[in-house]
Order: C-alpha cells, then sequence, then structure tokens
C-alpha cells in the first residue's frame, strides 16, 4: 500500500531514469510510475490521483512541447483542486523567461536536468516530504484527512482493495477536565504506542484531531486490527483512573454546582469501512459512513468497533424509526403531570408510573428510551435507589438512560445507584430539556446484533 505516488512524464537520460527508479521506489513510502507521453498521462493523473507529477520537456516536443505542458499544468489547477499534484517541470535549458512561463502556468519547481541525478531526486522528495508535512498534524506528524482523502480516493478510483478505520478515544474532554492535560495526554501516547504497534507497514495510521484517528488497512485485517485495539486498550485505561474511580468503575463529571453525570471510563469507538461497499463512489461518502459506523460503536459500553461489513450482510439490522419514548417515575401526581405534558410538546412519548412496581411492570410491556426518575417513592428513597439497580443489573434495560431528578441533594447515592445524571431539584425545564435532548439524539437507529 504505497503512501506517496510520483508520475514521471516522458523521457529522463537514462543515468537520471536510472536513479529516479531506485530512490523513487521505496517500500510502503514512494512509488513511481512512468508514461512516454501526454495522452497516455493524462487519464492517469485523473485517476491515480498522485502527489507529484514530473514532465521531461525536451522529450514531449512530439505533442506540442511546452505549450502543452503548460496546457496540462492549466488543467490540473482548474480541475483538481481537491487532490491537485505538486508540478515539477525538467529541461535542459531553464531559461528565467521560460521557468517564469511554468510558474505562471501552475509548475510549483522548474529543474535542469544537468544537475546531479542524486540531487535531482532527493530534491523530488523534499517535495513529497513537505507536501506531507503540510498535510499532517503538526504534533503527531501523522497524515491529516487530506492526505487520507486522497489514498481512499486513488484506491477507489484503480479498484484497489481497500478498509477505512476511524478511531475515537470517547470521554477524553471529560477525563482531561477531571484529571488535567497531562494525564490525557498520556493516554493519548498509551494510544499511538498501541497504534504504533500494532499498525505495521504498509497499512498508514492518521490523526484528524485530539480523539480522531484514522487507519488505512485491507478488508481481511481490519476488524482483527479493531477487535486487538479495542481489547488491549480496555486492559491498561483504568491504569489512568484513581484508586476510587477504579472501584467505581466510572467517572463523576460535575457539570456545575448542581448538576453531575456518570461518565464510562475512556474508551475506543471504532468504525470501519471497507472496499467490499460498492455502493461508494467517491471519498466523502467513504467517511460519512465511517463516521456512522463509529457512531454506532459508541452507543456501546467500554471499547467497541462496528463494520460496514456487517451492515451489508444482515448483521447490523434496521430498527423502524418511531418517536422516542419516555417513561417518568414520579409519586408526585403534579410534577408527574408538569413533566408529562411539557415533554410531549418537545416531541417525546410520556409514560408515567408512581412506584417501581408500576415502573416495572410498563417496561416490561413497552420499550422504553429513557427513564426520568425521582428515586423518593413511597415516601422511600431506597426504593428508587432499588429500582435504578434492578435497571442496571437486567439485560433488557442495563443500557437505558437514567435522569435522577432528587430533592435529596445526595448526588453521589444517585450516581453510584447507576444514574447517569443527576439533577436535583428546584431546576429549570430548559435544562431538562437540554439533558434529554442530550442523551437521547445520539441513541441510533441502526443497532449492532
Amino acid at each position: 500500500m504505497t503512501f506517496q505516488l510520483v508520475h514521471l512524464i516522458g523521457q529522463p537520460p537514462e543515468q537520471l531514469a536510472d536513479v529516479l527508479r531506485a530512490e523513487l521506489n521505496q517500500e510502503n513510502l514512494v512509488q513511481s510510475i512512468e508514461s512516454n507521453n501526454i495522452a497516455q498521462a493524462s487519464p492517469i493523473i485523473t485517476s491515480a490521483l498522485p502527489d507529484l507529477v514530473v514532465f521531461f520537456l525536451d522529450s514531449l516536443s512530439a505533442e506540442g512541447g511546452r505549450d502543452a505542458v503548460k496546457q496540462v499544468c492549466l488543467d490540473i489547477r482548474g480541475k483538481m483542486p481537491e487532490h491537485r499534484p505538486i508540478i515539477v517541470v525538467a529541461s535542459e535549458s531553464g531559461q528565467k523567461d521560460e521557468r517564469i512561463d511554468f510558474f505562471l502556468s501552475g509548475a510549483d519547481d522548474y529543474l535542469t536536468i544537468d544537475i546531479e541525478p542524486e540531487e535531482f531526486a532527493v530534491r523530488l522528495l523534499v517535495h513529497l516530504r513537505r507536501n506531507v508535512e503540510l498535510l499532517s498534524d503538526s504534533r503527531t506528524r501523522l497524515p491529516g484527512l487530506h492526505l487520507f482523502s486522497r489514498l481512499i480516493q486513488r484506491r477507489m478510483n484503480l479498484d484497489m482493495a481497500w478498509a477505512l478505520m476511524m478511531v475515537e478515544l470517547t470521554n477524553l474532554h471529560v477525563y482531561e477536565e477531571v484529571y488535567g492535560r497531562m494525564p490525557s495526554e498520556q493516554i493519548l501516547k498509551t494510544l499511538a504506542a498501541l497504534l504504533k504497534s500494532l499498525v505495521l507497514p504498509p497499512d498508514i495510521v492518521g490523526q484528524t484531531d485530539n480523539e480522531h484517528f484514522l487507519i488505512l488497512s485491507t478488508p481481511d485485517k481490519a476488524e482483527l486490527l479493531a477487535q486487538s485495539l479495542c481489547k488491549q486498550f480496555d486492559e491498561v485505561v483504568p491504569n489512568f483512573y484513581s484508586e476510587r474511580d477504579q472501584k467505581r468503575g466510572y467517572l463523576i463529571s460535575v457539570v456545575n454546582e448542581n448538576v453531575s453525570m456518570r461518565v464510562p471510563f475512556v474508551c475506543l469507538s471504532i468504525g470501519i469501512n471497507t472496499s467490499e461497499n460498492r455502493l461508494h463512489r467517491g471519498y466523502q461518502s467513504v467517511f460519512n459512513s465511517v463516521i456512522e459506523m463509529k457512531n454506532l460503536a459508541k452507543a456501546a459500553y467500554g471499547s467497541n468497533w462496528t463494520s460496514e461489513r456487517l451492515k451489508l450482510t444482515g448483521d447490523v439490522k434496521l430498527v423502524p424509526q418511531r418517536i422516542q419514548r419516555i417513561l417518568v417515575v414520579e409519586a408526585d401526581a403534579a410534577m408527574a403531570f408538569l413533566l408529562k405534558s411539557t415533554l410531549e410538546m418537545q416531541g417525546y412519548e410520556i409514560l408515567v408510573a408512581v412506584n417501581e412496581q408500576e415502573a416495572q411492570a410498563t417496561i416490561g410491556e413497552t420499550e422504553i428510551d429513557m427513564v426520568l426518575m425521582d428515586p423518593i417513592m413511597q415516601g422511600n428513597p431506597e426504593e428508587g435507589w432499588g429500582f435504578i439497580q434492578w435497571l442496571r443489573s437486567n439485560d433488557v434495560t442495563r443500557d437505558l438512560v437514567v435522569i435522577c431528578i432528587s430533592s435529596l441533594h445526595d448526588r453521589d447515592q444517585a450516581l453510584n445507584a447507576g444514574a447517569d445524571l443527576y439533577l436535583p431539584k428546584p431546576f429549570e425545564l430548559s435544562s431538562l430539556f437540554t439533558w434529554v435532548e442530550h442523551f437521547l439524539k445520539t441513541k441510533p437507529d441502526l443497532v449492532a446484533r
């Protein structure tokens, strides 16, 4: 899987050609392709999307020579804005006016072929190096989104096998809020070390931002690679938490002085898309799909991965869309009515229960997306805490979103029992609506089975 591609157009002198073939064909890093004339080269430029194009002017005179090459330079500038290659023109002449003409037409460099062949080759490699530096993350030097888009589109155009993986460090921003930047950087370094040990050439690792990485591999390796990354990361990540948080198994994020939420440990959410999916016609569609798969993986607890291949083969089932349903467990009739009426105005279907028995019966009969509850049931908060623990111990309801609204002001009790969010009474309804939307808008319509 070549990282950078150089297209040589025309015939360089024999000694220079030998050096270029040696220097520009480095395993897994650089590869060169050759075209004898412009007519042969033009369709290759648009399909192979080379990173660098070199025109040897003196051998192209039969096709209009300099004017024809200038026109190709103009065409590249006008028709390839997303994946424009570096353009180098080489000739024996090197007259100042000619050099200026080519620069104005779109050439990035003009080299005379009387320089030493080794220097000529090195100058081309410097252009490639600079191109990677400009399009890579400034801290990690990993290739960025633009480079990956070219690599994917090139493989699609040439009908080559590929697998694109997006890896998200889920919950890292919350971890950094609690523990600080330096520990957060250590988690990033740990992931980088894992990627370095598991993603081996010719596979390629890239980075789009602080929490998202890309891997370009092949369909036969992608899922096994994802499994290994998830397993090894989950084994090491608890070491980055305090003993207290390790025992709890989650982190408490204090949103403000009143609102706190339970946040799982930092984990990996990995989406996979491969060339086995023939529906995609461009890299944009591929990236949209891999983001969708990554978001599906994100819905699970802990590190997880989801593949477009599973969706294509039917292992991922489409769940018909319906109005999202919230169970309100509230003994106070006036509060229950207020919550039901206002949440229905927000577009949700609301069911109401006054105690644990009614709530369990409702859940047994109806599919629920969220539980909004006050733990004080029949004057006894222990019943409420027990109900949350029952939800978390039940395979059917284990992943339900639970928001605890309480006048007890016992944040730790609510979160330790299993609530996702603690919202003390009294609260603004607008704040409640924001949190309900926050938790439910990410609930996927596609569920990995």
